[in-house]
């Protein structure tokens, strides 16, 4: 309002008598009594009365709080005032919990507890996490591989790495980016022989084998700026199996085929219940 105002004046001359007398209230809280001449978008031009030499002086607009003239009308001005546009104010940045530990919830269900610890970097809108699981059951509820028998028995280690990108500075976000993982599993295969006896009895050899993961993970974090939060994700890959020792057919020096289609797609999802600080 106090531009428009202003834009009003800004070619206004005013022909005042010499008897008459405008006060410029200054925002230091001073006053001074002059006779205003004229007013444009970043200064006053006035002389003051008892100056017989007439001469003219300035003031900024900024400096005034408001101009009382002899007629009696006010023309104020609470604000800067300049020609360009107002800048609208910056919003308060978010505060935004650098590191968070979280637990997924799914895995549990199957032997496993999987941790993934996250470090953000908020300002530059990306995270690294480090997702880490292994088993507490010796008998997981794993699928057997087919057709030679061979028993996942259970998982030594889940170790990764990963960079999501996100948003900046925001407490929910949506994330995507890789994530590359490698796991170990201990397995066995069975075989039932008829001894020369008569007798049936098992026959059972063990190996290790590594499964190198990478996939593209997406998800949503709610809550990165409170103290417990949440975070749904899903990833989709793929993964190739390799055994560290070989396993053989009884008493013949003849490998197993350990798994016929060693590369395959990789899903995975969870919910992790975070905690951040």
């Amino acid at each position: 309002m106090a531009k428009l105002k202003l834009i009003n004046l800004l070619f206004l001359v005013s022909v005042i008598s010499v008897k008459a007398q405008d006060t410029l209230y200054l925002k230091t809280k001073s006053k001074l009594v002059v006779q205003v001449h004229l007013i444009n978008s970043e200064m006053v031009f006035y002389t003051l009365p008892n100056d017989h030499s007439k001469t003219e002086y300035t003031l900024l607009i900024q400096e005034l709080e408001k101009i009382v003239f002899s007629n009696g009308k006010q023309e104020h001005f609470q604000a800067y005032i300049y020609a360009g546009e107002v800048s609208a104010p910056e919003e308060e940045p978010v505060v935004i919990f650098k590191n968070s530990i979280s637990l997924n919830l799914l895995p549990v269900m199957n032997g496993n507890l999987a941790f993934q610890y996250q470090r953000t970097f908020p300002k530059q809108g990306f995270s690294l996490v480090v997702p880490v699981a292994f088993m507490f059951t010796d008998y997981p509820l794993l699928t057997r591989e087919t057709p030679n028998e061979i028993q996942l028995d259970k998982k030594i280690y889940d170790l990764g790495i990963g960079i999501y990108l996100n948003e900046k500075n925001k407490s929910n976000y949506f994330y995507i980016g890789p994530l590359f993982q490698l796991q170990e599993y201990n397995c066995r295969c069975t075989y039932t022989i008829l001894h020369y006896d008569g007798y049936l009895y098992q026959y059972v050899q063990k190996a290790v084998f590594n499964r190198f993961i990478g996939a593209i993970t997406t998800g949503y974090y709610m809550g990165a700026g409170k103290r417990f939060s949440c975070n749904m994700f899903f990833s989709l890959g793929y993964r190739y199996d390799k055994f560290q020792n070989n396993m053989y057919l009884p008493f013949t020096e003849t490998p197993v085929t350990t798994i016929p289609y060693p590369g395959a797609p990789y899903v995975y999802a969870g919910i992790n219940l975070c905690l951040n600080f």
